[in-house]
């Protein structure tokens, strides 16, 4: 399992941390794992904000039990921490970032790697489309929880 956290700082993205868990461990002990990297990463960005990202994306089922429970952790993880926690749909948060454009899901990668070659954004079939859907939802975070205060 890999995942993907970023902060934003002042509208701009300031980090990128790709997770991966350990693939000899069951699914529900990566979990744990991937509790306590969101707990830590909490306790040191405190974030005010937490945009967790939905896929909208169509998978077997399998898959999409592995992504509805990593996205469950998060959103518990950043309840615990305090922080505001929204949720959106990729599709809503890439309609947030590039508004006049109809940006793909293997678009936003190569468009964000591009707005920040800083990072060590990983392959993109390697983590680098999760650090890049990450960061695109931490980017659209505060749009995403305006509209749903309306």
């Amino acid at each position: 399992m890999l995942a993907a956290v970023a902060h934003v700082e002042d509208k701009r993205l300031s980090g990128v941390f790709l997770w991966q868990g350990d693939k000899k461990e069951s699914q529900f002990r990566r979990l744990v794992e991937w509790s306590n990297f969101l707990t830590f990463s909490c306790r040191a960005f405190q974030p005010d904000l937490i945009c967790v990202a939905e896929s909208s994306y169509t998978r077997n089922m399998t898959t999409m039990r592995a992504l509805a429970r990593a996205e469950s952790v998060a959103i518990v993880a950043g309840m615990v921490s305090g922080a505001q926690v929204v949720t959106a749909k990729d599709t809503q948060i890439r309609s947030i970032l590039w508004p006049d454009k109809k940006v793909k899901k293997d678009e936003v990668y190569d468009l964000l790697k591009t707005e920040y070659p800083q990072f060590k954004w990983k392959r993109q079939d390697l983590g680098g489309q999760d650090q890049a859907d990450a960061a695109a939802a931490a980017l659209a975070g505060p749009v995403v929880l305006e509209r749903k205060l309306k």
